[in-house]
């Protein structure tokens, strides 16, 4: 076909990376004979990228407009329009020669008579419509069950006020908004000012905004007055953050510089301490010179695929790609560390109808074995099989119509069958082993409107309501237990959480914080538990009267009263006591993860990890432990070297719900940030294990593994989200780093950098109580909304606030663990602040 392109070639030279596409060169037979006429002359015919992957498109309507497709793995899709030519339905077909299935998987978009979408309805039959107004402006959000979010608009457009009702129209989470004359945010109002008759009364607390008069981003003041100033260069790039500015404030100033291309070369952390990172001609990170990880360099391919990493420590990893420019391999000095990816091919241990594999990862291969992937025809993975030390661990996958998990089959052979609402919410788990019928584990769960879990109903009869205020911001728990978990919070108007009343009889604590929002004092019952000092950027200065001391040029902790510590070039904790010629050591890996503890110098405790990142296998003195993650990364369960069942674990969204004993099961009881508080010993209805919720904020408190005196003691590991306790050694390992309760630190500086945070080695922000951090990258707010600058749910974002970076590693390494997550917060590889 004469001006149609054939091909694209890409950049590199070391592989053929060529598109190709392919053109109808006649008519299709039914055009002419009066018959069905599926496509037309130039018509697209096929797509194959450069491994060979055809995508063919085999039907057109009468407009041009493609109706059915053909996938690489032989998946047919149709697509159907309305009569204005819009997108109206999009069926996967179950079946490959594309006649009807009830399992085929379709969905519906409806629009109004102005172009609008007005509802989808997905596969399940779980829907969401939206409202507009006679401008066809967003004016309401409706689910299957009548919850809504009902949006007001000024003259402009701006939403003023977000009100979230459930099905009864009781009003559950109010926002508000002002707006100036630009249609910028000017003020942002949390629940229960937003309702005041007047929203400019001086007694309505709000975060208010000021900008320059290029629009950018001036002054922001919180509900408690404190101030973040923003500075901006001649091209309206940011120069300088303070935050808490002011006479009497923190003052702590982040600066900011750039190369001719936009590019950020250098931050300057609030100890005046640079961050240097430098680009080649098309933007790529070349080196990266940290504080705290030392000097790092880059090496890229001619599509910009990172090809050589060179560490602090002279360890150069070295990673392939092929021509689809997919990661395939990672090269490290230490060859038994060696990483292999493969894709397209299903292995042999996936069946029929779990083969569809091309364009999807299949296998790897790392230090500690090998897992293998197989897909169904919609891409949804329904087996792991993961092989550590020889030892093969395998969980399988069951998944509705809309693509939603319904089971999940544990190394044990149990199965655990999650039951969904018409919303797609889950609401009951129920245990199934072998052939017997299903046993139920959680009967109820009940769900705020577009929010959080309200109310969870175990099968063995007990109960927990988890109230919300109209922020969503945690009220209270109550367990139904005798000695379960109950606890009500108080909550200053950013949201923090500054006192919990808790037990019985009652206890209360109180919690102050500084003026950058970080835990300064802990109280219970009057009597101060813990006091803590930061410096501006955010280290532990000093603890119960104790100095904490930082080398000069970095910020390593560098002792603790007249205990020194040291480090690596990377930063990694080696020796946490230069005191004790005798004590403990850590060692890293070549991928830079913590291999070895060693006592004395002679070794008792080797970690290996997964090409994933996870850490599937520890062993030492007291035996060998595996273990296997969701692809959440939330863990599912630990095994000796054999593969028998140690423990597993039944999870509810992202809260820990129940333990699976080789036996039995025992309801847990999570707190607000869905860290495990109770294990409830179901025949008699009282805790079997309890970590106190007002022992020690950063988690110090080691629980009560016999706390109902039954002399039968319980040993459960989960701590914080993403942590599990590691008796050698006192560490919470926390997915990509190790986290230290001791000093509210990680012992490794952030692998992300200055993305997660400008201070590299502080836990949440020393905001425990408040924010988690699942992954040992970012912190995540659990309790308020805008802790921080720019940082809230509700109304737009200062887009001048979003500085460019590139990741110090690359973000493939981390797996799609953290894709997914980074996905969900609207982060990227190339925008984030290391503000938030």
């Amino acid at each position: 076909m004469v001006g149609q392109t054939r091909s694209t070639d890409g950049p590199r030279t070391d592989v053929a990376d060529i598109t190709t596409y392919a053109y109808y060169q006649t008519d299709d037979v039914g055009c002419s004979n009066g018959g069905i006429c599926n496509f037309r002359r130039g018509d697209l015919k096929e797509g194959g990228n450069a491994l060979g992957h055809i995508t063919a498109y085999l039907r057109y309507d009468g407009a041009g407009r493609l109706t059915r497709m053909r996938d690489a793995n032989g998946v047919l899709t149709d697509l159907a329009y309305d009569t204005d030519g819009r997108l109206s339905r999009k069926t996967v077909r179950a079946n490959s020669d594309g006649s009807a299935s009830a399992n085929d998987a379709e969905t519906n978009i409806l629009y109004d008579d102005a172009g609008n979408v007005e509802r989808v309805t997905e596969p399940d039959g779980s829907f969401v419509e939206y409202q507009r107004d006679d401008a066809h402006r967003l004016t309401g959000v409706v689910d299957n069950y009548g919850n809504r979010i009902i949006y007001t608009l000024d003259a402009a457009g701006n939403r003023v006020r977000e009100e979230t009702r459930d099905p009864n129209s009781v009003l559950r989470r109010l926002q508000a908004a002002q707006f100036d004359g630009f249609s910028r945010l000017k003020a942002q109002i949390n629940a229960p000012y937003a309702d005041a008759p007047d929203l400019d009364a001086p007694a309505v607390k709000k975060t208010s905004s000021i900008y320059d008069m290029n629009g950018n981003l001036d002054l922001q003041t919180d509900p408690l007055g404190r101030v973040v100033d923003f500075a901006f260069d001649e091209l309206d790039r940011l120069k300088e953050t303070v935050q808490d500015q002011g006479a009497g404030g923190i003052n702590a100033i982040i600066r900011y510089e750039y190369d001719t291309r936009d590019n950020v070369r250098r931050i300057t952390d609030p100890k005046a301490l640079p961050t240097i990172y430098t680009y080649n001609g098309l933007d790529d990170l070349k080196s990266l010179q940290s504080p705290d990880t030392g000097f790092t360099t880059y090496e890229l391919d001619r599509a910009g695929n990172r090809v050589t990493q060179t560490d602090a420590r002279g360890i150069m990893s070295t990673m392939t790609y092929d021509a689809a420019n997919r990661l395939t391999g990672i090269v490290y000095p230490d060859t038994s560390e060696n990483i292999v990816f493969e894709y397209d091919t299903a292995p042999g241990a996936c069946l029929v109808g779990e083969r569809f594999s091309i364009g999807r990862l299949s296998r790897f291969t790392d230090e500690s074995g090998a897992t293998e992937f197989c897909y169904d025809l919609r891409g949804n993975l329904l087996r792991k099989r993961q092989t550590t030390r020889g030892t093969v661990l395998e969980l399988r996958y069951t998944y509705n119509i809309a693509d939603r998990l319904t089971g999940i089959k544990l190394p044990s052979g149990r199965w655990i069958h999650y039951g969904r609402d018409a919303a797609g919410r889950i609401v009951n788990l129920s245990l199934q082993v072998d052939s017997q019928l299903p046993q139920s584990i959680v009967s109820n769960v009940i769900y705020r409107p577009f929010g959080p879990v309200s109310q969870i109903s175990w099968a063995d009869g007990g109960s927990m309501l988890r109230e919300y205020d109209q922020n969503y911001w945690p009220d209270s728990l109550q367990s139904s237990r005798s000695t379960g978990l109950t606890a009500t919070f108080d909550t200053n108007d950013l949201g923090i959480i500054t006192g919990i009343q808790s037990g019985v009889p009652l206890v209360t604590s109180v919690f102050g914080y500084d003026r950058m929002n970080r835990l300064e004092t802990e109280t219970r019952q009057g009597q101060l538990l813990n006091s803590y000092g930061y410096d501006a950027t955010g280290n532990r200065t000093v603890h119960n009267g104790v100095a904490y001391g930082y080398n000069a040029n970095s910020h390593r902790l560098g002792f603790i009263g007249n205990v020194g510590r040291s480090y690596d070039a990377n930063g990694n904790l080696i020796n946490p006591s230069l005191m004790q010629r005798s004590g403990p050591s850590y060692s890293y890996s070549d991928r830079n993860r913590m291999h070895e503890r060693r006592v004395n110098g002679s070794l008792d405790t080797t970690y290996l990890y997964s090409a994933r990142g996870e850490r599937v296998y520890k062993s030492g003195s007291a035996g060998t432990t595996l273990f296997i993650y969701d692809e959440a990364g939330q863990l599912l369960g630990e095994y000796n070297a054999t593969g028998a069942t140690i423990r597993e674990f039944a999870w509810l969204n992202d809260l820990p719900i129940a333990l699976l004993l080789p036996k039995s099961w025992m309801p847990i009881e999570p707190d607000h940030l869905g860290s495990p508080r109770r294990v409830i010993d179901p025949q008699r209805q009282v805790a079997a294990w309890s970590w106190d919720l007002q022992g020690d904020a950063f988690g110090r408190n080691a629980p009560a593994e016999d706390p109902d005196g039954d002399q039968k003691p319980l040993q459960m590991n989960l701590r914080f989200p993403g942590q599990y306790f590691d008796v050698e050694s006192g560490l919470h390992y926390n997915y990509f780093r190790d986290y230290e309760p001791g000093t509210g630190r990680y012992v490794e500086s952030d692998p992300i950098g200055l993305q997660g945070g400008i201070s590299t080695y502080a836990y949440a922000v020393s905001r425990p109580i408040n924010a988690i951090d699942p992954f040992g990258l970012f912190k995540i707010d659990k309790s308020c909304d805008g802790c921080e600058f720019g940082t809230s749910r509700y109304g737009p974002k200062p887009s001048k606030l979003v500085i460019r970076f590139k990741l110090q590693y690359p973000i493939h390494v981390f797996g799609a663990v953290f894709r997914n997550v980074a996905r969900k917060r609207g982060l990227s590889a190339k925008n984030a602040s290391p503000m938030n």
